[in-house]
């Protein structure tokens, strides 16, 4: 009877051991798979919610990374509006000038006038379509 004792301890012995190294290899193929030493509390409480802060933190700048590219790329459609503006704006001052030639009568002067008023109508055209997100860029 002693000896079926000592088999069944050296057995319970065995499989303890097997259960702790099973325990040992999913802890490291967990970490493996994760690429990250600590994947739960019970790996490193403290760690583990230092690295849940700065997880948070990481996807809040990513997302503040984000919207300052759509930012950016809002800011280029309103520049290039401003561009196109500032275009038309210096093809009426040349017309304008033009226009205040002692030498010009009336059909030309008349005709510049056109001219300006059509120039005027484009600008309107970029100011209503400068959108982002269908919301006029520049209001008023």
């Amino acid at each position: 009877m002693s000896t079926r004792i000592n088999t069944n301890i050296n057995a319970l012995n065995a499989l303890r051991s097997l259960t702790d190294v099973n325990n040992k290899m999913s802890v490291s193929q967990l970490r493996l798979a994760t690429g990250k030493r600590i994947n739960t509390a019970a790996d490193d409480a403290a760690g583990y919610t230092i690295a849940k802060k700065m997880n948070v933190r990481t996807e809040g700048l990513g997302q503040a990374l984000s919207n300052i590219g759509s930012a950016k790329n809002l800011v280029t459609v309103a520049e290039g509006h401003l561009n196109n503006i500032v275009d038309i704006l210096t093809q009426m001052k040349t017309k304008a000038t033009q226009a205040a030639d002692d030498s010009l009568g009336t059909a030309e002067r008349t005709a510049i006038k056109s001219e300006l008023a059509s120039l005027s109508n484009q600008i309107n055209l970029e100011v209503t379509q400068a959108t982002w997100n269908s919301k006029s860029i520049f209001s008023g």
